[in-house]
């Protein structure tokens, strides 16, 4: 059960679907359950995260909402 002072959502893990416990620390758009989980995923989700890392605000807002109205098609 969340604490009432808790912000955090939560997130799976997104290797093995278990419930994440942190989140990569760069982009903060990928989770893990725990290192092992975030090391196999490293040279994926560094890409990823890199593509992330040299966009500008507007262009995350775009593909924010791109990602929100295709996940309504659905």
């Amino acid at each position: 059960m969340n604490s009432p002072h808790s912000s955090m959502t939560e997130h799976e893990c997104d290797v093995c679907d278990k419930s994440a416990t942190h989140a990569c620390s760069k982009c903060k758009s990928a989770f893990y359950c725990g290192a092992s989980c975030q090391q196999k995923d490293h040279i994926e989700h560094s890409i990823i995260c890199k593509a992330i890392e040299d966009m500008t605000p507007e262009e995350l807002g775009q593909e924010l909402l791109i990602h929100l109205d295709h996940a309504d098609k659905y």
